[in-house]
């Protein structure tokens, strides 16, 4: 009996001294280059101080007394002053676990805690010196493993474990005498960036930081960042504002996303360095490289034949990177020129074959053309590519009025004449609210071409330009967008199938239509579907009739059921594409943001209605070919997001197609249906919002009013 209470009282103290070694345990070793120093850190729950030990002057061993909450690893551990680290199970019962480090020969090694466990730094301070990047930077490395694993299921000893473990994990080192030498070094206080490696080559991962600001500057915020992880961040002049952010145990690029996409800026990593501001900035900083001032020479070119105003203006043409300084006499012939030796060794033979084909009878002329109607930059590119003998550029002239220019044309024409004499201003007073229309047009460029050549090419380049600059003609397009009931609808036969001239087609969502939805269409067949995505249930038709079609629908407008909602006019030029917009510009607001200063509101804008896109070619019969692209967008509701704003929902339909017209003929799009219900309530005062019996008292009537859209498109030339 006395036995057995001796036997369980001394199980129950083993029991109590096992159970602080389980709770003990390693889940992550790191390993990185700071200063020249290798650092070792080993981090866990409850990690106890390790028994160190050093074999045979070039292996740091360390033991911990602590399970191993990850698999054994080896892996290079390539600096200065190590080459190899190895970790693993050195025995289970009791269990304890080896971390050893391969050192270049005998080096001063320091252990130390930290928060979670501990680490080790092996070498000093001054080895930085010896390990650099072949830019001049020094470079640091960090190793991180993190997999679960489980402890050997057999032991044998403690002398028997050491060499299975170390013939089958590589963990020990050969069976070596144990020397301890200790210089400890204190590194100083430098910041590192984590770069994770693992031995299948896994991309690096950065440690993990910690923020929390309210109101802050983004600049603030940025260089806490960047003090904190040690990476390098660069913010661009135009980053500013407030920022509330709080951020925990996050990497470097999860917060500057995080942040970037807050305040409404980018950021873009370039080589070592992360970039903030907004996508000019950052597009800027790419651009601009350092440069490097080169060696420049001034020459003096003696002048046998030609002219130093002709050569001056040749040179300034041909080599626009040499400064030319003329001579102070008016008659001298000589020129000077600066810039790089290499350049102005090119300028010498070019001149000297310029004056060698003034000598053989070939003269340089300059000649001046005053463009008319085209754009200048495009005879540029017909005389590059006809006349590549004469050199062409565009010249310090006076802008183009719109009218003479090929850039386009905005004018509006009245609605009793077809001269294209109104104004931009007189186009808006004719649009009703909404209502929008424009042509697209580049910057004007000047009115002057500059040629430069033989006389003979340049005389070939003046006949080309003669034969293209020629006048476009102008196109007016006519819209026209009828609000019709469904009475009226009837009266006037929309089924779409009653007419005996002109074209049809009608299709509907859920049915193909007969020919292509992109496309030119033949004169019998005219048509585009839109897309089926979208819960409008809109059907289109494209239909080409005359003008006793357009009769009607002027005397539907009469009716009080049927409303004119547009009537925009527009005219382009030939070639050029034109925009109208019939609807609504929506403002909403994307994000609330709560400050210090008070609440941040952002908000943006949508369009929602009717959007025509026309690309007019006038053909010699006067026909036109039109470019369609209609599209119709309606509000379907607002989605509510956290913190207070809200993003419009917009089912949109649209289309792209090509057809044909005469001049003066119209094209009638339909199909957009409109259903709304009115609900009209009649109740005696009072005993009609009774519970219950309320009912007897009060009448409720539902209306159904259907309605469809109907866009005409009328289409003229202007001569």
């Amino acid at each position: 009996m006395k036995a057995s209470w001796r036997s369980g009282w001394v199980l129950s103290l083993a029991l109590l001294t096992l159970i602080p070694l389980w709770s003990q345990r390693i889940t992550s070793v790191k390993a990185f280059e700071q200063s020249g120093q290798a650092i070792v850190q080993v981090l866990g729950e409850k990690v106890p101080r390790p028994q160190v030990s050093i074999w045979h002057g070039r292996y740091l061993v360390l033991d911990f007394a602590a399970r191993l909450g990850m698999r054994r690893q080896q892996a290079r551990f390539t600096t200065p002053v190590t080459t190899y680290l190895r970790y693993g199970w050195f025995s289970s019962n009791p269990p304890r676990v080896r971390v050893v480090v391969t050192m270049r020969g005998r080096q001063p090694y320091q252990i130390e805690a930290i928060e979670g466990g501990w680490q080790a730094r092996v070498g000093s301070v001054s080895a930085s010196n010896q390990t650099r990047s072949p830019d001049g930077q020094a470079k640091d490395k960090l190793a991180t493993i993190r997999i679960e694993c489980e402890p050997p299921k057999e032991h044998v000893g403690e002398e028997g474990s050491r060499t299975q473990i170390a013939q089958r994990d590589g963990v020990l080192p050969p069976a070596m005498r144990s020397s301890r030498g200790t210089v400890p070094t204190p590194p100083n206080p430098g910041q590192h960036r984590d770069m994770a490696m693992n031995p299948s080559g896994t991309a690096p991962r950065e440690a993990t930081i910690s923020l929390d600001f309210v109101g802050a500057e983004i600049g603030d915020v940025l260089k806490a960042l960047a003090i904190q992880s040690g990476a390098n961040i660069v913010t661009a002049p135009d980053v500013k504002g407030t920022i509330t952010i709080s951020l925990n145990r996050v990497s470097v690029e999860e917060a500057l996303h995080l942040i970037t996409r807050l305040s409404g800026y980018r950021y873009e990593r370039i080589e070592n360095t992360y970039v903030v501001g907004t996508p000019k900035s950052i597009a800027e900083f790419k651009g601009s490289e350092p440069r490097t001032e080169s060696p420049r020479a001034v020459e003096v070119l003696a002048l046998k034949q030609a002219k130093a105003t002709d050569v001056a203006t040749f040179l300034n043409s041909a080599f626009p990177s040499i400064k030319i300084m003329p001579a102070s006499e008016k008659e001298a012939n000589y020129v000077l020129i600066e810039g790089e030796p290499a350049t102005i060794a090119a300028a010498k033979e070019a001149v000297s074959r310029f004056e060698t084909a003034i000598g053989a009878g070939d003269q340089i002329v300059i000649e001046v053309y005053r463009v008319r109607f085209a754009d200048a930059r495009d005879l540029i590119r017909i005389l590059n590519q006809l006349v590549p003998a004469v050199s062409a550029s565009l010249g310090p002239g006076a802008m183009l009025s719109p009218a003479r220019m090929g850039g386009g044309i905005s004018s509006m024409v009245p609605s009793g004449g077809d001269t294209p004499s109104a104004t931009a201003q007189q186009m808006g007073a004719a649009m009703p609210a909404g209502t929008s229309a424009s042509i697209g047009t580049d910057a004007q460029p000047p009115n002057l071409l500059v040629l430069m050549g033989a006389p003979h090419e340049v005389q070939r380049a003046l006949e080309v330009l003669q034969k293209v600059d020629i006048k476009q003609p102008q196109v007016l397009i006519e819209a026209r967008v009828m609000d019709i009931s469904e009475a009226s609808l009837k009266s006037l036969g929309l089924s779409w199938s009653l007419f005996q001239s002109g074209s049809v087609n009608t299709f509907d969502r859920t049915q193909p239509p007969p020919f292509p939805t992109s496309g030119t269409t033949t004169p019998n067949q005219q048509g585009a579907r839109f897309n089926k995505d979208g819960q409008l249930g809109i059907d289109f038709t494209l239909v080409k009739k005359p003008v006793d079609f357009s009769a009607t629908l002027n005397a539907l407008a009469q009716d009080q059921r049927n409303r004119l909602l547009a009537n925009p006019r527009i005219a382009t030029l030939d070639g050029r594409s034109a925009r109208i917009f019939i609807g609504d510009e929506v403002n909403y607001v994307k994000l609330i943001q709560q400050t210090q200063q008070g609440a941040n509101v952002q908000t943006d804008t949508v369009q929602a209605g009717i959007i025509l896109e026309v690309l007019p070619r006038v053909h010699e019969d006067h026909s036109i070919t039109l470019q369609i692209k209609p599209e119709v967008s309606v509000i379907t509701g607002f989605l509510q997001v956290p913190g207070g704003g809200s993003l419009p929902q917009l089912a949109r339909r649209n289309a792209d197609t090509t057809i044909r017209l005469n001049n003066g003929e119209t094209l009638i799009i339909g199909g957009l249906i409109r259903e709304s219900d009115i609900k009209t309530i009649q109740k005696v005062p009072l005993l009609g919002d009774l519970p219950f019996f309320g009912y007897l008292f009060r009448k409720t009537n539902t209306q159904r009013d259907r309605s469809e859209i109907v866009i005409t498109l009328t289409v003229r030339v202007l001569e």
